[in-house]
């Protein structure tokens, strides 16, 4: 076929695609997803058109449905994209760059027997390519960082998303687009193992040089700020993380648009940012916002969609509107338990916790604690048993033990908790508050007050000396202290903190 004939046959296919939006035919509210996927049915019905043209339109076609959460779809129109390109001479690099492509989608989908064959294929056909681009010879390692995320396994992807970004900054300066990319995804990874502080320095440096290139509200820049908001959210760190929330909001909505998971992200650690300085109100408007534009862009039984609703179950129990929470979180569990979807164990994880923290606020306490003690054991066995969240369910689950009458579990159990957060999060300041104020409550609970009163000591004065602490925060260890003062006999000292 003639480069002229593949321009028109081009043509042709961006035609009938622009007029299957045609609302006379189709209406106003027609989705993107299904015009797309219209188009790409067409695709595999058109013979006698060039194998590498036809491939680069699956190619586009895929990486689209790809975007939109069409997974199955998206797979494929890759691996027909794969099998134009193949045997190309002047596209067997194409081919292996759609192939790094389809691993992704493979590890989307849980596919992991499938993705690794990908990733081997790419990496036995990289041997024999002489010299590649640079961007091509880091495709397996960040494959590889990919794979290791899908499956929790926080130290490899460190390691390897350093490996990129290693290996792009030895070739490129700081502040060009790929080394920004690489610097990105290993914050990313340090995230994820709980490393807030490291991944908040190399984030810092990365903005900076940004700034240095004239790139400070390029999306790059704006995806590193949107990643320290979040560091400072993780720390504790409530006035630097609601300074940033709030001054690059409206930049995201701008860029990106209100849709978009990277402006949801951002929003997202704004209502958590507001909740924790006891602003409910204004948390849970940006939650149900953030709800309805999830489950008009995604569906609602998107990843992106659950994930939203959980979150917005975790504000109505901060408000104490357990019913509602119950509500809001039921069904994102039943969702993500009849998907079983194997490239995102945590978040169905995430959720039945909270489905425990709202069993166990309206008083169904036996049924929370199956649940937790599930999670839990589930989450060491994932993430390990010192990661952020596996600590955050842990110390959940000390509070359910004591509330069950389970004091001597309880109390081992939250200090165990608190040794291993000073390996997973050192210096983080969740061992204060809350970790090792819920242990005074256990410890109160099995009867040693004065134990009790020794911590809470020790946590209000870290508050107090914390510029960061919330008046949520310290309020609720003054009321603590009268609770365990009272238990243990001492109004006067009790009514000396309740003052």
């Amino acid at each position: 076929i003639s480069s002229a004939a593949s321009d028109v046959y081009k043509r042709q296919f961006l035609n009938r695609l622009l007029a299957s939006a045609n609302p006379e035919n189709v209406g106003r509210d027609v989705l993107v997803l299904d015009i797309v996927a219209a188009a790409g049915r067409e695709l595999f019905d058109s013979p006698g058109v060039d194998p590498v043209v036809q491939a680069a339109l699956h190619e586009t076609v895929g990486s689209t449905l790809r975007a939109l959460g069409a997974q199955s779809d998206a797979r494929a129109h890759l691996e027909a994209a794969i099998g134009g390109y193949d045997g190309a001479v002047d596209d067997e690099l194409k081919a292996l760059e759609v192939r790094g492509s389809l691993a992704e989608l493979l590890l989307d989908l849980g596919d992991l027997d499938a993705a690794d064959r990908s990733i081997a294929r790419v990496e036995e056909g990289l041997r024999g390519a002489g010299e590649p681009p640079l961007w091509l010879q880091m495709r397996p390692l960040e494959l590889r960082a990919a794979r290791a995320a899908t499956l929790g396994d926080w130290d490899e992807q460190v390691e390897l998303t350093r490996a990129v970004f290693d290996g792009w900054l030895k070739h490129h300066p700081p502040g060009e687009d790929n080394v920004e990319v690489a610097r990105t995804n290993h914050s990313n990874a340090l995230m994820a193992k709980g490393l807030f502080e490291q991944a908040d320095e190399l984030l810092a440096e990365g903005v900076e040089a940004m700034a240095q290139a004239g790139l400070s509200e390029s999306p790059r820049a704006l995806t590193q700020a949107m990643n320290r908001a979040k560091c400072a959210a993780s720390l504790g760190e409530w006035a630097k993380a609601d300074q940033l929330t709030e001054d690059f909001e409206p930049l995201a909505i701008q860029v990106w648009g209100h849709a978009h998971p990277k402006t949801l992200a951002l929003r997202t650690t704004r209502a958590t940012v507001l909740e924790q300085l006891g602003r409910l109100e204004d948390a849970l408007a940006i939650r149900r916002d953030l709800l309805s534009g999830s489950e008009e862009a995604f569906g609602p039984e998107h990843v992106e969609t659950l994930i939203v609703r959980n979150n917005l179950a975790v504000t109505l129990l901060y408000l104490e509107r357990f019913e509602d929470a119950l509500e809001a979180i039921t069904p994102c569990v039943e969702i993500l338990e009849r998907s079983r979807d194997e490239s995102n164990p945590m978040m169905l994880l995430q959720s039945r916790m909270t489905l425990a923290n709202a069993y166990e606020r309206l008083g169904r306490e036996n049924e929370a604690l199956v649940v937790s003690e599930s999670v839990v054991e589930q989450l060491e066995g994932l993430a390990g048993e010192d990661h952020r969240q596996t600590l955050i369910s842990r110390n959940s689950l000390a509070v359910l033990l004591m509330k069950v009458g389970r004091h001597a579990d309880a109390v081992a159990l939250a200090r165990l908790n608190i040794d291993l957060a000073q390996t997973g999060l050192p210096g983080n300041r969740l061992i204060m508050f809350p970790f090792r104020s819920n242990y005074a409550r256990t410890l109160s609970a099995a009867g040693q007050h004065g134990e009790a009163v020794k911590q809470l000591l020790q946590v209000d004065g870290f508050l107090r000396s914390d510029a960061e602490a919330a008046d949520r925060e310290k309020a609720r260890v003054r009321e603590l202290l009268v609770q365990v003062y009272g238990a243990w006999g001492k109004p006067e000292e009790a009514a000396r903190w309740k003052d």
